[in-house]
């Protein structure tokens, strides 16, 4: 435990350390100069601590990961909605397998994940999912979150 007022600069080396660990494409910036969240390499991290352990991981997302590994783009397409194409928007991003390798994981390491989506904004929970369900993890979904109520 340390005082994050006073210690910023380990902070910030501790963040891009996890994220460069976990980001392959090599554009990762720190989160204290950039938007966006790094969730899926901080539930990868958290996989990792337990992987010769076993246990649970209870994941806390208040936005969508999209930075570094298990980066997802926000489906949110006003245009579509109300129309056929508007079912598309609840499948799984094919292109992001991260989840569903991690899943993969947690199996073989006998690692349940909780999500907890505590959010104001979208959250790809479709993407998401693989990681939870095949490992009797739960999924809690709180929508608008906000902390001050």
């Amino acid at each position: 435990m340390f005082n994050v007022k006073n210690n910023k600069a380990q902070i910030e080396q501790i963040l891009d350390k996890i994220a460069n660990t976990f980001d392959s494409s090599g554009k990762y910036r720190s989160p204290l100069s950039t938007t966006g969240s790094c969730g899926g390499a901080a539930l990868r991290t958290a996989v990792e601590v337990l992987r010769e352990e076993s246990g649970k991981v209870l994941w806390f997302v208040m936005d969508i990961p999209s930075v570094g590994f298990g980066a997802l783009k926000s489906r949110n397409q006003p245009p579509l909605y109300n129309t056929d194409k508007e079912k598309s928007l609840l499948n799984v991003d094919d292109k992001c397998t991260a989840y569903t390798d991690l899943a993969e994981v947690c199996l073989r390491s006998k690692i349940a994940v909780d999500i907890f989506a505590c959010t104001q904004g979208d959250v790809d929970l479709a993407s998401m999912v693989p990681v939870s369900s095949p490992v009797g993890g739960e999924v809690y979904y709180y929508s608008p979150f906000n902390s001050a109520e």
